[in-house]
């Protein structure tokens, strides 16, 4: 169905010849309801005259008689008040909301033309009121016929249904800026972008851009942290980051944007700065560059109110922020999830309290409160707040190789020591102890435990290399802490000197996992 809602005023209106877009103009008429029911396609089913008393007894009668004598359909009239109290107002906005409100397979054009004073901008809310929540309304147009623009007795009609899509951008827009989610602003892009497909042949970035705003989105929505932030591994190629790729074609897009789609180039501004803070490079999330993208999730999750997605995001930012790369790489082929979990089970005793904190206020989230301790949702979002702030507070030392044995690191070769920066920031040397013949088992576990505690809570990686019963019970409590065991492998070269002495050379060749004792 489709329904023409006009407004009458008390005025005296002159005949005049009316013409929509490239249509030959309606026969001269006063009406420009009139001239609508001729012009429109498809033609209106129904005519609804929104009018006062006063009005419909100035100009009802000779309307009537108008559509009479050209065979059209009586128009129905809705009487208004003349909206002179807050109360009269709100009796206008209850039936014109009712007149507005349509199925979604129906068709609703308002025609302007003859409201008076405050009705245009009063009309304009309750659409906008409308579409806004009405999960499924129908199509609406707005025109206005221009009787002050008219040339050789033509006066053209003024398509504004552009500008009531605006209300339609604006909440799509704002629900992807505030909530991540690209539902709303889908159906409007690829509607826009079919039209101007019609006009241009090269739609290449607005498709990207497009794929681009969904991609993100979905990786946001379903915490893709890997996605989002490292990229992914497809058919043995890396693919940018959702973010990165989202960047791309904000600047890509721009300028066809600013051409053909006006409202949504007033946000990519705010687009590119959701984008920017999540660009990473790198191949794992570890150190402090990694540590602030993390942060800045996890903050961004916290401004759309989404705080299951922000205390996962720090969590687990707790324990990747821990190293190794292996662990700090979801989604690309060096990830290591067993090594991640033996991280994970290790944070109780770097971190205490503070991590179990996290972990608590994380599952009451996650469990719906289904818990013995549960804490009121103030509390829950205070916490979401607090420590997406406070990333960096816990995990901003650099991770460190611990060398757990008598050869200092400043004797290794350079291809040792590179070797081992490569596994951790800081390499730091942990004398092996000397071990008596004499020493009981006891000794050897109480030994053990005193080396462990000298560790730095950072500790990401370890060579332990000594007296054997000890390096055993060292690789024990340290993978139980999630900490990489390693054993540097050399290679023996002899030579002989011109008076037949022997020289004996060993070289670094490569850390060696010990395996898992635990």
């Amino acid at each position: 169905m489709h329904r023409l809602i006009t407004f009458l005023g008390t005025g005296t209106y002159h005949p005049t010849r009316y013409a929509l877009a490239d249509r030959d103009p309606a026969p001269a008429t006063p009406w420009i309801a009139q001239a609508l029911n001729w012009l429109l396609e498809p033609r209106p089913d129904e005519t609804v005259v929104i009018a006062t008393a006063k009005a419909w007894d100035t100009n009802g009668s000779r309307l009537c008689e108008a559509f009479r004598a050209s065979g059209l359909g009586q128009p129905r009239l809705v009487t208004i008040l003349e909206g002179r109290t807050e109360r009269e107002l709100w009796g206008q906005f209850e039936q014109l909301k009712r007149e507005l409100r349509v199925s979604q397979e129906d068709l609703v054009t308002v025609d302007i033309t003859h409201a008076l004073r405050h009705q245009p901008f009063f009309a304009a809310g309750i659409i906008s009121f409308v579409r806004m929540v009405d999960a499924k309304h129908g199509q609406m147009r707005v025109v206005y016929g221009a009787f002050e623009l008219k040339r050789e007795d033509v006066a053209p009609i003024l398509e504004l249904t552009p500008f009531v899509e605006l209300i339609d951008w604006a909440h799509g827009l704002v629900m992807f800026l505030e909530t991540g989610r690209f539902a709303h602003v889908s159906e409007l892009f690829m509607k826009e972008k079919r039209y101007i497909g019609k006009t241009t042949r090269n739609t290449n970035a607005l498709n990207w851009l497009y794929n681009s705003l969904n991609e993100f989105a979905r990786d946001l929505q379903t915490i893709r942290t890997g996605a989002l932030l490292l990229g992914s591994a497809n058919n043995g190629r890396r693919q940018p980051s959702s973010a990165r790729r989202l960047l791309e074609a904000v600047e890509h897009a721009r300028k066809d944007i600013e051409v053909h789609m006006p409202a949504l180039a007033d946000v990519l501004d705010r687009i590119e700065e959701m984008a920017r803070p999540l660009v990473f490079d790198g191949d794992a999330l570890v150190g402090e560059r990694a540590r602030d993208v993390l942060a800045a999730l996890a903050q961004l999750y916290v401004n759309m109110g989404r705080y299951v997605e922000a205390l996962t995001t720090v969590r687990e930012a707790f324990i990747s922020l821990q190293g190794p790369a292996e662990i700090a790489a979801p989604g690309l082929p060096h990830y290591d999830h067993e090594l991640r979990e033996k991280v994970d089970n290790s944070m109780k005793h770097k971190l205490g309290n503070v991590f179990r904190s996290i972990v608590q206020f994380r599952n009451d989230l996650d469990h719906a409160g289904y818990q013995k301790q549960i804490n009121p949702a103030k509390t829950l979002i205070e916490q979401a707040h607090k420590w997406a702030k406070e990333i960096s507070k816990y995990t901003c030392s650099p991770s460190v190789f611990a060398n757990i044995s008598n050869h200092p690191s400043n004797e290794w070769s350079e291809d040792q020591r590179a070797a081992a920066r490569e596994f951790a920031e800081a390499i730091i040397d942990v004398p092996f102890p000397e071990v008596p013949p004499g020493a009981d088992g006891t000794w050897i576990e109480q030994k053990a435990e005193e080396v462990l505690a000298s560790l730095p809570a950072e500790t990401t990686h370890a060579l332990v290399q000594g007296e054997f019963t000890l390096t055993m019970a060292l690789v024990k409590r340290l993978q139980q802490r999630g900490i990489r065991c390693l054993a540097a492998t050399s290679e023996r070269r002899v030579s002989r000197t011109e008076d037949g002495r022997e020289l004996r050379e060993f070289r670094f060749v490569q850390f060696r996992d010990y395996p898992p004792l635990v």
